[in-house]
């Protein structure tokens, strides 16, 4: 692997497993995010469902109740509608 550089073996053994480490780190940290950006959309997903009931329930006209923004965290929405 680096035999242009003159460098004893236990260095470059020592090398190899920094390497190695970086890899498997930043793979988990990729697996990770991924995961938690699986989690979110999730959970953004159960918000807009559940406003939507609640928008059917209480009859509100639809452009004045906008469950993406408020789920968003915005307060677009009317918050009798989530009580």
């Amino acid at each position: 692997m680096f035999k242009t550089f003159n460098l004893p073996n236990q260095i470059e053994d020592l090398i190899k497993i920094l390497i190695s480490f970086k890899v498997v780190i930043f793979i988990l940290v990729g697996a990770i995010e991924s995961s938690l950006v699986i989690k979110e959309s999730f959970l953004m997903d159960q918000c807009i469902e559940t406003i939507k009931e609640k928008i059917k329930t209480e009859n509100e006209a639809l452009n004045s109740a906008k469950a993406v923004h408020f789920c968003g965290g915005g307060h677009v929405i009317d918050k009798k509608l989530i009580d």
